[in-house]
């Protein structure tokens, strides 16, 4: 799997300046904790932040994420199917295998609506 830049897969600005927003769609902290489906075996994660196109998790050594299929967030009742993207120590880049539109509709309403596309310069 490709990795970018260790810089900008964190935070994007550090890389290109304020002025360049290269994410298509609004993230949202969501300091709680999550689960990953991994086959037959489940394990929680720390949930950093989300969108309707993917997630960033904070992993124990232990998890085994070649066999992920799916991001459980309890609190808020969405079951994800979910790939991993990037992976630099502990954290892990996600993204989700539905449609920004589908994700953003299994969340409460109060987060829904700040799941937006963002417009593009």
């Amino acid at each position: 799997m490709a990795r970018r830049n260790a810089a900008s897969a964190h935070d994007p600005e550090r890389v290109t300046g304020p002025s360049v927003q290269r994410r298509r769609f609004a993230r949202i902290s969501a300091a709680q904790n999550a689960v990953v489906e991994c086959g037959e075996r489940y394990y929680t994660v720390g949930l950093q932040d989300l969108s309707s196109n993917g997630a960033r998790i904070q992993v124990s050594p232990a998890v085994e994420l070649d066999k992920m299929t799916h991001l459980i967030i309890p609190d808020i009742g969405g079951r994800l199917r979910c790939e991993m993207v990037w992976k630099e120590g502990r954290i892990v880049g996600l993204r989700f295998l539905e449609k920004p539109y589908e994700v953003a509709q299994k969340m409460p309403v109060s987060m829904r609506r700040l799941m937006v596309p963002l417009p593009v310069d």
